[in-house]
């Protein structure tokens, strides 16, 4: 182990075990790792059995545990120099971050693992002192650091464990370098009229073509692109309208709304510090957004090569233009996971960076994402090197959705910068001065071929916004088959060719894009006519009436609407039952006007409906507040149910799940659902086509919701927050509860932010001074809990859990130990830290209870009545709440002042001596208050009016107790006489709440009349004032 470590001395824990502490640096710089050997063993060999797909994205195995050190470079804990080093690789030296290493298990291994934390496990039986980080996002893989050990040390170890498929550096990934003109002009790349830019003249043509291709198709707002970048500057008014928002996330809540392991993933996510904010602090990923897809026709600056697409943002790389190769993995990796697992239309990646040498875990990620159906395009490289001698990644990785992309400039020569290759980079586009949005607002010249990819990128959202359902392989060929071939690429590129996107559209062949009645629509008439339009202009010979056929039965006549639009009429509707109904058009019915291109073919349904399926009814109703729970969500329709179509997956909870289905009757579908330990707004969706009726009729969308609010229970949360925890030092938070109820259960929330978990040890102490331990020394090197909850029911423990810990964990210590006590007192909320260096902050916490509720008492109000009355009479009310029937009880004291005796009385005013007398703080806030103590050490003030307050932490935190009259302020002494020459009153109470109060004659002054409402739940005393 390098000197360049200090240990850290930890006292012991409570239970006698040991923390997992880092090592700490005590010089200013790191050591650079340099010329290291590498272990002989050829660390891809186990790769040949292992095939990386799109199933293997996972929400679990994005969890992090530790900050890696681009995120720390990033944050400024530590330099770029600290953070990066060298090594030897492969025969070659690389730039990495020190220390860093990614490690992919084995198939078998990574099926073992449960929950990411117990990957930790899999490296404590060594010496090293590796310590887990996070993983990729892609199962079984995740990011190591082993501080100062040798690489070739920790090559032989990972070489000798079973469950390691691969290994290598965690390299740095650099930007494609770019030169940028503050200067505004032209978009001469999409359609250059031989216009000068930046002093050059152009060429004309020497463009994409994009002008041609608009008059085909602008885009698509159903493609979702992903942008990875340095983030994008998603306030930019050529690109705020076409920024991806996360249609199952709400903003800004603080959760994790639809569950993919990141919260409040709105725009994307930034991988670089590992937050919700990819807001573009470099330049460079707004400037390729705005070439992808800045909004078109909306007179504001530039359009992009698509008018319209979704643009998501996933920064990896940093404002200083670098990242780290476990970040790109990441951000790949969401793009696919968004894709796979929650319906996402992400279609194309756009990776204008690189220049690395070959990682195996960076093409199992792009293969992941090829498996998903996402086409990756990469810039070829600044370098003017080929390629194929000289590979550079990711361009260079020879997968079937990728395309490699060189920079022309607009005189149609190959950029002077650009990289290219004959057999590895697949075309060029237009990459030199290249005006677009600039981060920040405004806009600016930039080059370089991470400006050529994002022309690709957006002709890839142009050919699926003409055809949804094409392939990845499809939209590839067709931008490779449509390019223009021009003599400066000859021999440089795969197809010697420039992207052309109205090729592209060519290429993608004659297509149906829309008919009417509207594919999937449900009518309740049956039509007579049908109106067909196609991607292209037709042959007007090569269309027939019969070229139409629906349900089998040919069309009898057709007209034209335009030179790409038909009307077929039939004599007779074809539709002739309920159901659906099939429209189709054989392949190669109909050709292109000008190329005679064949058609392939179209097939699709509509629905005749009479009578379209609708829920009459749902149980709980729409809107409605439910005391607890519901067990089961039941919907009565209109019409029949196909018993075949009912499940599961038919509705979707905001909260909880649905374990069961099933059809109660012909009408009626009933949903088992769990929704434990849950007080709030639950929405639920029966989703569009989910049911059908018997003829095969889609059931519509129906969206409802209720609110459960249990009586039962009860939540309070503390005040006065933040509150810093000193590094080794003491924070307690204070949170008094007026109210009285047995405890039957009670839970405890808490956010923490802390940069070293097992540093804290967390307890709750109730007003009796029970301590419950919630939890000490868990979490490792995690930082921080967030929206966790310590429950006694929760199914996980907390030692078994991983940071961030958001959800329900069982406490260490057992929180049934305060059942049976009362909610009313201070609890404290006591947090420890007890090792150095670290830091945090109590951000909140909350006490739910499930509470047992006795008897709520509401006395008579005070009453004033002529002296002499011989009886008074008043009526108490009380609710039972949880008990049986109430029994009163009632007790009468005569005072000269009944609000002066019952404070005293009550609060333990003066309940120690040595604190009596005149010895009061005054005057210590400079707001004149006299401070008098009580029992229990609660401290209370009289001000200058009477008010009369308890303090509840600070003099700004207080509860008014009474208004008693300011004689008391001026000698606070008087309340010690309000306690004496008391004497009792004869009083009584019926068993209906009546109650009758006899003063002796001749009285003068306050009577306090004491009354308790008890049963089986509990008791509630309350007092009235007969004056």
């Amino acid at each position: 182990m390098s000197s360049w470590f200090q240990g850290k001395k930890r006292k012991p824990s409570p239970k006698h075990r040991p923390k997992h502490r880092r090592k700490r640096p005590v010089s200013a710089g790191i050591e650079p790792l340099e010329q290291r050997a590498m272990m002989s063993a050829d660390p891809f060999t186990s790769l040949l059995t292992y095939d990386i797909g799109a199933e293997y994205i996972d929400g679990i195995w994005f969890q992090t545990l530790s900050t890696s050190n681009a995120a720390r470079a990033n944050s400024g804990q530590f330099s770029v120099e600290q953070a990066t080093g060298s090594i030897q690789w492969q025969g070659k030296a690389v730039d990495v971050f020190m220390d860093e290493w990614i490690v992919q298990l084995t198939r078998e291994a990574a099926a073992q693992i449960q929950q990411f934390t117990q990957v930790v496990g899999l490296f404590e039986q060594t010496p090293l002192g590796i310590e887990v980080i996070g993983g990729t996002g892609l199962t079984g893989q995740l990011l190591i650091r082993a501080r100062g050990v040798d690489a070739s040390q920790l090559g032989q170890w990972l070489d000798g464990q079973s469950f390691v498929a691969y290994y290598e550096p965690n390299v740095i990934v650099p930007l494609g370098r770019t030169s940028n003109d503050p200067s505004l002009g032209q978009t001469w790349a999409l359609n250059n009229t031989g216009q000068t830019i930046n002093g050059q003249a152009g060429v004309v043509d020497a463009d994409i073509d994009a002008f041609e291709a608009w008059d085909i198709t602008t885009g698509s707002r159903s493609v979702v692109v992903g942008i990875i970048d340095t983030g994008i500057d998603y306030t930019h008014p050529d690109l705020a309208a076409n920024m991806w928002r996360n249609p199952g996330e709400i903003a800004g809540n603080g959760i994790d709304d639809d569950g993919n392991g990141f919260v409040d993933d709105v725009y994307g996510w930034d991988f670089v510090n590992n937050d919700s904010d990819p807001m573009d602090d470099h330049g460079h990923g707004t400037h390729v957004a705005g070439t992808i897809a800045a909004v078109g026709n909306n007179a504001t600056g530039t359009a992009g090569v698509a008018w319209s697409a979704q643009l998501m943002a996933l920064k990896f790389l940093s404002g200083t233009g670098s990242g780290s190769l476990y970040d790109a993995v990441r951000a790949i990796n969401y793009a696919t996971m968004m894709r796979t697992r929650y319906g996402v239309n992400v279609l194309v990646t756009n990776n204008s960076w690189g220049g690395g040498g070959y990682n195996q875990s960076l093409r199992d990620a792009i293969a992941a994402q090829g498996q998903a159906g996402i086409l990756f395009v990469a810039a070829a490289g600044n370098n003017s090197s080929n390629n194929d001698t000289t590979p550079s990644y990711p361009a260079g990785y020879n997968l079937d959705n990728v395309l490699s992309v060189a920079a022309t400039d607009n005189r149609d020569q190959l950029a002077s910068f650009s990289n290219y290759g004959a057999s590895t980079v697949h075309l060029a586009a237009p990459g030199v001065s290249i005006l677009s949005a600039r981060a920040g607002g405004g806009y600016q010249y930039m080059s370089g071929t991470s400006m050529a990819a994002p022309h690709v990128t957006g002709a890839a959202v142009l050919c699926w916004a003409l055809d949804p359902s094409a392939s990845v392989q499809q939209v590839r060929n067709a931008i490779l088959g449509g390019v223009d071939r021009i003599s400066s690429l000859s021999g440089k590129t795969i197809t010697g060719g420039r992207l052309n996107a109205r090729g592209a559209l060519d290429q993608m062949g004659l297509r149906v894009v829309s008919a009417s009645p509207q594919v999937g629509s449900t009518v309740a008439d049956r039509p007579t006519q049908f109106t067909i339009t196609f991607s292209h202009d037709l042959a007007a010979s090569s269309v027939q009436a019969s070229d139409l056929t629906v349900n089998g039965i040919a069309a009898n006549s057709f007209t034209w609407v335009n030179s790409r639009t038909v009307v077929f009429r039939f004599n007779s509707s074809p539709v002739t039952a309920q159901g659906p109904q099939t429209m189709r058009i054989a392949s190669g019915a109909v050709s292109r006007s000008g190329s005679g291109a064949g058609f392939s073919g179209w097939q699709a349904q509509f629905f005749h409906d009479l009578t379209p399926m609708a829920a009459t009814s749902v149980t709980p109703t729409d809107g409605a507040t439910v005391s607890a729970a519901p067990t089961s969500i039941t919907f009565v329709f209109n019409e029949a149910v196909a018993a075949a179509s009912v499940g599961i997956d038919d509705l979707v909870l905001s909260n909880g799940t649905v374990t069961a289905a099933t059809l109660v009757n012909a009408n009626t579908v009933r949903y088992t659902v769990s929704i434990p330990n849950y007080e709030g707004i639950v929405t639920y969706t029966l989703q569009a086509g989910a049911l059908t009726d018997a003829f095969g009729n889609p059931s519509s969308a129906y969206t409802g919701r209720f609110t459960i609010d249990d009586p039962a229970v009860v939540r309070y949360s503390a005040a006065g927050l933040p509150l810093t925890i000193p590094d080794l030092g003491t924070v307690t938070s204070l949170l008094t509860i007026a109210d009285n109820y047995r405890i039957s259960d009670v839970d405890v929330e808490l956010t923490i932010t802390h940069t070293w978990n097992a540093d804290l040890d967390v307890f709750l102490v109730a007003p009796d001074g029970t301590r419950v331990e919630l939890f000490t020394d868990v979490g490792g090197n995690g930082q921080g809990f967030t929206g966790t909850i310590l429950d006694d029911q929760a199914a996980v423990s907390i030692t078994a859990g991983t940071p961030p810990f958001t959800g329900r964990y069982r406490p260490e210590g057992s929180l049934a130990a305060l059942a049976g006590k009362s909610t009313a007192g201070t609890w404290k909320l006591e947090i420890t830290d007890d090792a150095q260096y670290d830091t945090g902050v109590l951000v909140s916490w909350a006490l739910q209870f499930r509470v047992v509720r006795g008897p709520q008492l509401t006395p008579p109000a005070d009453v004033t009545v002529p002296r002499n009355t011989p009886t008074i009479v008043a009526q108490a009310q009380a609710n039972p709440g949880d008990g049986g029937t109430v029994a009163y009880s009632v007790s009468a004291i005569g005072a000269q002042d009944a609000l002066a005796y019952r404070l005293v009385t009550e609060l333990g005013l003066f309940a120690e001596p040595s604190r009596v007398a005149a010895n009061y703080y005054y005057n210590y806030y400079g707001l004149q208050e006299k401070w008098i103590p009580g029992a229990n050490n609660q401290i209370y003030v009289i001000m200058p009016n009477g008010e009369f307050r308890r303090i509840e932490g600070s003099l700004q935190r207080y509860t008014v107790m009474g208004n008693l009259d300011p004689r008391y302020y001026a000698d606070p002494g008087l309340l010690l006489a309000a306690g004496q020459n008391t004497f009792s009153v004869n009083a009584a109470v019926d068993a209906s709440g009546r109650v009758s109060v006899t003063p002796p004659v001749g009285f003068v002054g306050e009577i306090l009349v004491t009354l308790t409402a008890a049963n089986s739940a509990g008791s509630d005393t309350k007092s009235f004032v007969v004056r």
